[in-house]
């Protein structure tokens, strides 16, 4: 038997954010002594002289031979990344699903997904200042150079 006042924990020098317990096994059943939150998801100096300093946990005092530690919802840094691009993602795309809503607007532009590029030009009021007939081969890119005008014209069938 000894008694526990306090835990202390280090942590590898890796971003992570866990949730722990500490339990001590009394009368062969584990009692929770003290939960607490591992947050080391953001090593930079904002956080104290020493962002991998050790963990301090104290506890009332306790006598028991047995202690057990759970550390659980371990969330590497790549995990909070990925939840901070998945948050990004949903505020920049909103209700865009491609099927029933096709556009919105961000700041001072668009999203516009799920359609053909004719229906995204024109959804964006871009006049074209070329057209083809449909049934020609060509295709083509245009170009603004000083004060001159560009066009790249591409024949797409093997006829001349």
């Amino acid at each position: 038997m000894f008694d526990v006042r306090s835990l202390i924990i280090r942590t590898a020098e890796t971003p992570i954010k866990a949730r722990g317990e500490l339990l001590a096994k009394q009368d062969n059943e584990f009692r929770k002594l003290k939960d607490f939150i591992i947050d080391r998801s953001k090593p930079d100096l904002s956080v104290g002289f020493d962002p991998w300093a050790p963990i301090v946990i104290s506890v009332l005092d306790t006598e028991s031979s047995v202690y057990r530690l759970e550390i659980s919802e371990s969330d590497p840094v790549g995990a909070i990344a990925d939840q901070q691009v998945r948050k990004m993602a949903a505020e920049l795309w909103g209700n865009v699903d491609d099927k029933n809503v096709k556009s919105a607007r961000f700041g001072k532009g668009m999203i516009l997904s799920g359609m053909e590029m004719q229906e995204a030009l024109d959804l964006i009021k871009v006049i074209p200042d070329c057209r083809l007939a449909d049934k020609d081969p060509a295709l083509f890119i245009h170009r603004t150079f000083g004060n001159s005008d560009i066009y790249y014209v591409s024949n797409q069938s093997d006829n001349q």
